[in-house]
């Protein structure tokens, strides 16, 4: 199966989800989701609160596709979670 290329530019999508609960969906769920989409969600709960994900559907293309789970700024010593 050949994968689909129009664009190299990646399409921005995310947003921010404060409060006690939540959920995060990719653009075109249920559906599949652009090439190159480039996803950043921040979670912001009160202090001392945890932040508990739960995946339900998680469909990932093996060699293109990423999660990555960071406690605080996206840098490597934040990195919770690849």
């Amino acid at each position: 199966m050949s994968r689909k290329r129009y664009s190299k530019e990646a399409e921005s999508c995310g947003g921010v989800v404060q409060g006690l609960n939540g959920s995060i969906e990719s653009p075109g769920f249920p559906h599949g989701y652009p090439n190159y989409a480039n996803c950043t969600w921040l979670i912001i709960t009160g202090e001392r609160n945890r932040i508990q994900l739960s995946f339900v559907t998680l469909a990932l293309e093996e060699d293109f596709d990423i999660v990555s789970v960071y406690d605080g700024q996206p840098s490597p010593g934040n990195l919770k979670l690849k």
